[in-house]
């Protein structure tokens, strides 16, 4: 697992803090599909639909270290990317399916991505609040409130449609 970007952050008392931000990070990451802070060293495999570009799935990438082939072929040599996770490589490569190894610096510094902190503590804290037990809805003098549960009766971490749009900026796109 790696290191989240929340750090310290907890700014509600008498909660298990540490999980319900455990929870959100994690569900934030779940959403975007990498972790997206803080910069670090990732490593991983990625295929090819064959020719020069490739995409990492990544994003603020400011290194590539490792570009090799199964066969042992190094591909770094003239390679040139951007901060978006694409990779231009010298010469093109067939199609195939995970058959390039990357290590890259990719990730952001949790001090520039305050609105990624503010969305998962906001998670978080809606977590924490939710009510426990297994009432997944109530009514009373004709008002009535259901409950975000998971199938087992948990409460469950639920990202809400502004969350998510905040969150866009930092998703990897999804390819065809």
């Amino acid at each position: 697992m790696t290191e989240s970007f929340l750090g310290d952050h907890t700014d509600y008392s008498g909660l298990d803090a540490p999980m319900f931000n455990a929870a959100a990070v994690s569900a934030v990451r779940g959403y975007c599909g990498w972790h997206i802070a803080p910069s670090m060293e990732l490593s991983g495999k990625v295929g090819s639909a064959g020719g020069k570009i490739i995409r990492i799935p990544a994003l603020n990438v400011t290194e590539v270290t490792k570009l090799v082939l199964a066969d042992g072929t190094d591909l770094l040599g003239g390679a040139q990317w951007n901060a978006a996770g694409l990779i231009e490589l010298a010469a093109p490569v067939e199609p195939c399916l995970s058959g390039i190894e990357y290590t890259v610096i990719a990730g952001f510094n949790p001090d520039d991505v305050p609105d990624l902190i503010a969305v998962a503590l906001q998670v978080s804290r809606r977590a924490a609040s939710a009510p426990a037990g297994t009432v997944r809805s109530q009514s009373v003098n004709g008002a009535s409130v259901s409950y975000a549960f998971s199938g087992s009766g948990a409460t469950s971490i639920q990202l809400m449609q502004d969350e998510r749009e905040i969150l866009d900026r930092y998703r990897i796109a999804r390819l065809p």
